[in-house]
């Protein structure tokens, strides 16, 4: 089964627990490019809600401001450790000033940020096993069929 990645920028996985705002919800960055992000988030928040990504720079007085969309949004199908479910959400970045490369370079240079070679190699795993479930989910009766009692 050919996959290809859809993301036309390299994505980054956050190492350490970086809190931020997606507007008024508390939020969790789990990866980050120039252009998006993945969120994870306690409540759900509103498909196409545009409102300010705001988290603060680790050893740095500044704060990071770019303004977002949400473009997708789901519950995750296992609870964490703590037996709760967590909502994930992407957002679209608008940064005309292209100050995300700035910040994925410091984050980076600060071990917060890993190059996610990942995420292909575990969709096309993911997509080969919904194909097997689904071509075991039917069965068929093989021989004679079966008879009504008089």
């Amino acid at each position: 089964m050919e996959t290809s990645e859809a993301r036309s920028e390299e994505r980054y996985r956050v190492q350490h627990r970086l809190e931020a705002s997606f507007g008024a919800n508390e939020v969790v960055l789990v990866d980050l490019g120039e252009h998006g992000a993945q969120l994870q988030h306690p409540v759900p928040i509103k498909l196409g809600a545009i409102a300010r990504l705001s988290f603060a720079l680790p050893q740095s007085s500044q704060q990071v401001r770019v303004q977002g969309t949400i473009v997708w949004s789901r519950l995750s199908t296992k609870p964490d450790a703590a037996g709760k479910r967590h909502y994930y959400s992407g957002v679209r970045l608008e940064d005309p000033e292209e100050a995300m490369k700035g910040v994925i370079a410091h984050l980076t240079q600060l071990n917060v940020l890993r190059p996610d070679t990942l995420s292909l190699e575990k969709k096309q795993k993911s997509l080969a096993e919904k194909e097997r479930a689904r071509q075991h989910l039917g069965f068929k009766l093989v021989g004679q069929k079966p008879r009504i009692p008089d």
